[in-house]
């Protein structure tokens, strides 16, 4: 890591007055009077576009600064996604990190005038004494007037004089650039720098964002699961009613004798039949989508007895050996879909025998861990589903693992942590569904 302008300051006077530091100091300077001329005459016709000027300031300053010796900095700035860049500059204007970006600009002014008085005065001394110098070696015995009634005799004795003033304005220079130059970068790293805080707000706003995106998926599908059940479900059931009601009547119209075009009645006895059979197909399919998009007895009675009714169902042997009390609903949905996925992945892919299911809290985290003793293996890109229980697990503070196993116990094995604060761990000795 290369040194400060401020350990540069720290060395002995010949490494520092004999380093590339007081050069470094005069260029950033130089540059500052420029850069704040710039800015003098560009916000006199502009000056409604200061926010907009500090975004370029702030991206330059950020860069500038290393030529002193200062380790680069990330930007303040929020990383706008592809899909909002039309919206980028509101998002940036209500952003803190751009106006403590205009204040840095209007400190380039203030600065730029320092570094130009500091230099502009350090040009003039040094100008002075080789104009003096020339002078007394030429025109011996000239007076010159400097202010006033200040005076100075160009003697060649004096000469001396002039040459120790031109190196004191050197070093002392070298000295005051370094300090001045440290002083505006040190103030612009501090204004154009993101703040601790700032980084963990919008860390703590991504998460509620996200956790507020699935709590709203889970709303949309238990609102999908009402409709079903109480409207397309309900008419399936009349309609299967009905036919079943039709086919009674069928029957009996079959035993009293039935007409010329049927004579024994079989074919509508068939056409009913068949659609019967069909209504109460459809109505089977319809009872599996409504239980897969969110099963009413998770939020009735919870994890423990939502997995019990899964595993009624499943089509690979289910063991649980589940000991949880009632959780948060984000908490328990995410348990519930892990145990579903890896269900899934075990008849699809793995060939497994048996999947074993274990959930506890343990120091206010639900921890559950699901185990199939298939040869499958679980990729994330082959849209097994397995990145959306992450993304989920991560939306409420949590993690989920995948692994896969050798040797006698050989499978894949799903673990997910989930913080449930408040809810402490349950003894053991409570019966565990299973």
């Amino acid at each position: 890591m290369s040194a400060t302008v401020w350990d540069e300051l720290r060395r002995p006077p010949h490494r520092f007055l004999f380093g590339a530091m007081p050069w470094r100091s005069l260029g950033y300077l130089v540059f500052s009077v420029v850069w704040a001329l710039f800015w003098l005459l560009l916000l006199v016709t502009t000056l409604l576009l200061i926010p907009l000027w500090a975004l370029v300031v702030g991206t330059i300053e950020r860069r500038r600064t290393r030529w002193l010796g200062f380790p680069p900095q990330q930007s303040p700035h929020v990383r706008v996604p592809r899909s909002e860049r039309r919206h980028w500059l509101s998002i940036w204007l209500l952003e803190p990190a751009t106006w403590r970006e205009a204040g840095a600009l209007f400190s380039n002014l203030v600065f730029g005038l320092l570094a130009l008085l500091l230099v502009g005065t350090e040009i003039t001394i040094l100008v002075l004494c080789v104009t003096f110098v020339w002078l007394s070696l030429t025109e011996t015995g000239r007076v010159v007037t400097l202010w006033g009634d200040v005076s100075w005799a160009l003697t060649p004795e004096k000469t001396p004089i002039l040459v120790i003033a031109f190196i004191a304005t050197l070093v002392v220079g070298a000295y005051a650039n370094a300090v001045l130059a440290g002083a505006q970068a040190s103030l612009l790293r501090l204004l154009c720098a993101p703040r601790d805080a700032e980084l963990q707000a919008r860390v703590e706003q991504l998460t509620a964002a996200r956790a507020t995106l699935v709590r709203a998926l889970d709303e949309e599908r238990r609102r999908i699961e009402r409709d079903l059940h109480d409207g397309v479900q309900q008419e399936l059931v009349a309609l299967g009613a009905r036919l079943a009601i039709i086919e009674l009547e069928a029957d009996a119209l079959v035993a009293a004798g039935a007409g010329p075009v049927d004579p024994d009645g079989s074919a509508l006895l068939h056409a009913v039949g068949t659609a019967r059979g069909a209504a109460d197909a459809a109505l089977d399919s319809l009872r599996r989508t409504v239980r897969g998009l969110h099963p009413a007895v998770l939020s009735d009675r919870g994890l423990a007895a939502a997995l019990q009714e899964l595993g009624g169902r499943a089509p690979v042997p289910l063991h649980l050996d589940v000991d949880v009390p009632r959780l948060p609903a984000p908490a328990e949905t995410a348990a519930y879909y892990l145990v579903t996925e890896a269900l899934s992945n075990a008849a699809k892919h793995s060939a497994a025998s048996l999947v074993t299911v274990d959930a506890r809290v343990e120091l206010e985290e639900l921890v559950v861990t699901v185990f199939d003793d298939g040869g499958g293996a679980v990729s994330e890109g082959r849209g097994t589903g397995v990145a959306g229980l992450r993304e989920r697990a991560a939306s409420l503070g949590g993690t989920l693992t995948v692994s896969t196993t050798s040797g006698r116990r050989s499978g894949v094995l799903l673990s997910m942590r989930v913080p449930v604060p408040g809810y402490a761990e349950r003894s053991r000795d409570a019966n565990p569904a299973g």
